[in-house]
């Protein structure tokens, strides 16, 4: 195999990938190599993550592409957390991946405007013979502006 114009990071990267071996990264930038047999037989460690904004319960399926140790994660509804078992290697990512999918969703702000308009006391003064406009209940009739519009004018009576 000849490799050249490569870091010594990605020719290593790439000599493990075709072998067939996993590169793991510890502490301090040091990166360790194993067999996928030495992989399984890793310790691993519980984790629980709460969501603040995601559902754990859509999360699972998310987490399940991110976990070596081939363990299921399990979430709780009620309190919205979710429950994995990970190697120690790959804790830390795990961690960073469920805070970096734990956000909330963007919003949109809406403007409205109401207007109240009132009509002209002298309109509504015209007597039908029974009620006198001391005695009717005012009507306030009102419109929604739409931004880039003009409220329609209220009908006027003929007298």
């Amino acid at each position: 195999m000849r490799i050249e114009d490569k870091t010594p990071k990605e020719a290593i990267e790439i000599i493990v990938e075709s072998k067939g071996l996993v590169m793991d990264q510890g502490k301090g930038g040091v990166f360790y190599i194993k067999t996928p047999e030495e992989k399984a037989k890793e310790p691993t460690e519980s984790g629980a993550y709460t969501f603040s904004y995601a559902t754990a319960e859509k999360a699972v399926p998310l987490l399940l592409t991110q976990l070596q140790s081939g363990v299921a994660p399990q979430f709780d509804q009620r309190t919205n957390t979710i429950f994995y078992r990970e190697n120690r290697s790959n804790v830390d990512k795990i961690k960073f991946f469920l805070e970096s999918i734990d956000k909330p969703t963007q919003q949109v702000m809406i403007e409205a405007r109401l207007v109240e308009v009132t009509a002209n006391p002298k309109q509504s003064s015209a007597s039908t013979g029974a009620a006198s406009s001391a005695t009717r209940p005012r009507r306030r009739p009102s419109t929604t502006a739409v931004p880039g519009s003009a409220p329609k004018p209220l009908p006027t009576r003929n007298k």
